[in-house]
C-alpha cells in the first residue's frame, strides 16, 4: 500500500482519456470507470530548475515526533506504525516555490492557467480533482503531486482561490511502506485515505479549518480481510453526514457515519445486483450508484435501495453525479458514443423523471456544480457546458497544442476548473475557464 496515489496513476492505463494512456482508468478501465480519470500522469507547467530553497529535504521515518522537516516542517503523520514514513507539512505555503494563476496562453479569453515552480526537478506530476464539483463556488480544491524519479512522492491540497496549498504529504512509494491513498473533499471538510502494507486501509476526515494538522486517529477503517488481495479504494465521496468509498475490482461500497458501518453493492442489495462503478454520490446520507444500466438510490446508508433508472439495451452507466437539486449521470455504448441524462432529486424512484438533456459527441463521463454539467470533447478539443436550470448550451475551445482530461476539477456558476496537458510535453496543469469564455451554441 506504500505506493500510494503516484504508483497507482503509473500501474493504470484508460483508452478513453484523450490527454495519453497514463490516465488512470481504476479497476476495469472500461468506460463507465470514470472515478479516476481526471487523475493525470503528466508534468507540471513549469519545468523548474533545482534552487537552493529545496522544500523537499531528507527526513527519516518518525513515530509522531519532529523530524528534520527544513523550510515545510515536515512531520510524521500521528499514530501510525514507527515502521511508516508518510509526512505531513507544518508549514505547506513552503513546499513550493511559487504557485499562482496565470494569463491562459494564446491570449484565450479570459481564462488562467495554474503555474507551479516547484524548486526542484521532478519525474512526473499528477492533477487530481477531489469530488465533482462539490465544493460548488464556495471554496473548490484538488491536489497536485510529484515524485522525483528516486520513488519520494509528494502531494499537496491546493484551494482555488489564491492559489494556496492548504496540506502537503510525502512519502517514499514502497510496497513495505505506508502511503497517502484516495483524497477527497467537501465544502468543509477533507477525508483522505493511508495505505498501509498488507492492504490495510485507514480513512480520515478532518475539517479544512484545521489544516495543516492531521487528524490523531482515523475515522474508519477497512481490514486486509475486507479488501483482500488485489481489492483497493477506487473513489471516495465525502458529505458533511457520511463517508463513502467504492473498491474494485468487486464493485461495492463501504458506508460510514458516526454510527454505521455497513457494505452495500453488488449481490448485497436485493433486486439491483450488479457491481458499482466507481463513480458514486453522497447527498446527505442518501446514496447515489450506478451499476451496469441502472441508477440506484439508498435515502440513507442502511435503508432500503432501488432503481432509479434504467437505460435502453446497449447502453451503460458511465459516470453519475448528484446534489441536492439533481442527479447526472452519462451513458455510453459500445460506439463509444454518449448520453447525458439529468432528473431533479427525489423522494422515491417513482416521483423521479429522468430526462435526455442531449446527445454527447463521446463517452466521456459528466461532471456537475450549481446545476451546471461539464462534459469534455474532441474534435476540437472544447468543452461543453448545459445548464439543467434553462440556460443556454456553451462551449470553450482549449488552446491549440493543449489537450484535457475527462472530469473536471470543479464546476460552478462564475468559473470551471479542467485539467489539461500541452500536446508536445507531458505536462498536467489547471485551466481555470470563466463562464464568460464561453460561446452559446
Amino acid at each position: 500500500m506504500g505506493l500510494g496515489l503516484l504508483a497507482s496513476l503509473a500501474m493504470c492505463g484508460d483508452d478513453a482519456a484523450p490527454v495519453d494512456g497514463s490516465v488512470d482508468g481504476g479497476a476495469d478501465g472500461g468506460a463507465s470507470d470514470s472515478g479516476a480519470d481526471a487523475e493525470v500522469d503528466a508534468r507540471a507547467p513549469v519545468d523548474a530548475e533545482p534552487s537552493p530553497r529545496d522544500a523537499f529535504v531528507d527526513a527519516p521515518a518518525g513515530d509522531g515526533g519532529p523530524v528534520d522537516g527544513g523550510v515545510a516542517g515536515w512531520r510524521a503523520v500521528p499514530g501510525l506504525p514507527a515502521s511508516c514514513d508518510l509526512q505531513y507539512a507544518e508549514r505547506p505555503e513552503s513546499v513550493l516555490e511559487e504557485i499562482r494563476w496565470a494569463p491562459c496562453p494564446d491570449g484565450s479569453g479570459e481564462c488562467e492557467v495554474l503555474s507551479v515552480e516547484l524548486g526542484r526537478r521532478v519525474e512526473r506530476q499528477i492533477v487530481s480533482f477531489t469530488g465533482y464539483g462539490a465544493n460548488g463556488a464556495r471554496e473548490p480544491s484538488f491536489l497536485i503531486g510529484e515524485d522525483d524519479g528516486s520513488r519520494l512522492a509528494q502531494l499537496q491540497l491546493v484551494r482555488a482561490e489564491g492559489p494556496s496549498v492548504l496540506a502537503a504529504w510525502r512519502y517514499t512509494s514502497a510496497l513495505d511502506n505506508c502511503g497517502l491513498g484516495q483524497v477527497t473533499t467537501s465544502d468543509r471538510e477533507l477525508g483522505f485515505e493511508v495505505g498501509l502494507p498488507g492492504n490495510e486501509s485507514r480513512l480520515y476526515r478532518t475539517p479544512l479549518a484545521a489544516l495543516p494538522a492531521m487528524p490523531e486517529s482515523p475515522f474508519a477503517t477497512l481490514t486486509v480481510e475486507e479488501q483482500p488481495g488485489a481489492v483497493a479504494i477506487q473513489d471516495m465521496r465525502l458529505s458533511p453526514e457520511a463517508f463513502g468509498v467504492v473498491l474494485q475490482p468487486g464493485g461495492v461500497l463501504w458506508l460510514f457515519d458516526e454510527d454505521t458501518r455497513i457494505r452495500r453493492g453488488g449481490p448485497l442489495e436485493p433486486g439491483v445486483p450488479g457491481a458499482v462503478i466507481n463513480d458514486f454520490a453522497l447527498v446527505g446520507t442518501r446514496v447515489f450508484w450506478g451499476t451496469g444500466r441502472q441508477i440506484v438510490s439508498a435515502p440513507t446508508l442502511e435503508g432500503p435501495s432501488e432503481a432509479w433508472f434504467e437505460a435502453a439495451e446497449g447502453w451503460f452507466m458511465n459516470s453519475i453525479a448528484a446534489d441536492d437539486e439533481f442527479v447526472v449521470w452519462a451513458l455510453a455504448n459500445d460506439d463509444r458514443e454518449g448520453e447525458l441524462w439529468a432528473g431533479a432529486v427525489a423522494e422515491a424512484a417513482s416521483d423521479f423523471a429522468p430526462e435526455r438533456v442531449d446527445r454527447l459527441p463521446s463517452s466521456n463521463p459528466a461532471s456537475l456544480g450549481e446545476g451546471l454539467v461539464a462534459v469534455y470533447a474532441v474534435d476540437p478539443d472544447r468543452v461543453l457546458l448545459f445548464d439543467l436550470r434553462g440556460g443556454p448550451t456553451r462551449s470553450w475551445n482549449l488552446p491549440d497544442g493543449w489537450l484535457g482530461a475527462t472530469t473536471f476539477v470543479w464546476v460552478n456558476r462564475r468559473d470551471v476548473g479542467l485539467i489539461a496537458t500541452r500536446t508536445t510535453v507531458s505536462m498536467a496543469t489547471v485551466f481555470r475557464v470563466p463562464l464568460s469564455s464561453f460561446d452559446p451554441l
